[in-house]
């Protein structure tokens, strides 16, 4: 495990772990909770994803309640929730049915925190080409509006709705 602690996310200190040896390169994903922890109520989550071999990297107030945003939480098999299997193209991910989909409106989440967990989702299921047809690295970027894919690869905190109120961020 690599520990990282991105500046802009240093108040409240926030420790964060990767799971991933060596350098934190584009895809990796760390987990971050306050430091120290809350002694009451629930623990504020974030999810630091590196979007590029020069450690850009963008955050989401993630949390157990935003399964897409929170990797280790939504690839938990769970009765409640239906799973997002690997090796969906965009189209498949993105559909109005596609359980991915049905998650983020189930969370309330923005365009810019369903955009974030695509491109987890991209990261964690090995890159696959059937989400980056043009090869630039920027999956699903056709399906998406341009300014929220602007938004997500620009880096540093995801927006969401309501910020500070209850079961949101």
């Amino acid at each position: 495990m690599a520990t990282v602690a991105p500046a802009s996310i240093s108040l409240p200190p926030w420790q964060c772990q990767a799971s991933t040896v060596g350098p934190l390169t584009a895809g990796s994903i760390a987990t971050c909770i306050p430091s120290p922890p809350p002694t009451d109520g629930e623990i504020p989550m974030v999810t630091v994803l590196v979007l590029d071999d020069a450690g850009t990297y963008a955050a989401a107030h993630s949390g157990l309640d935003h399964l897409l945003l929170n990797p280790g939480e939504r690839d938990r098999p769970s009765a409640s929730e239906p799973p997002v299997p690997p090796g969906l193209n965009c189209t498949n991910l993105l559909a109005p049915d596609s359980a991915f989909t049905q998650l983020a409106l189930e969370d309330q989440l923005t365009p810019e925190q369903t955009y974030f967990a695509v491109v987890v989702y991209y990261f964690t299921h090995g890159r696959s080409p059937l989400m980056d047809i043009d090869s630039n690295g920027i999956p699903c970027e056709t399906l998406i509006e341009p300014s929220v894919v602007d938004t997500v690869w620009a880096g540093g905190w995801i927006p969401c709705r309501n910020p500070g109120s209850p079961g949101s961020c």
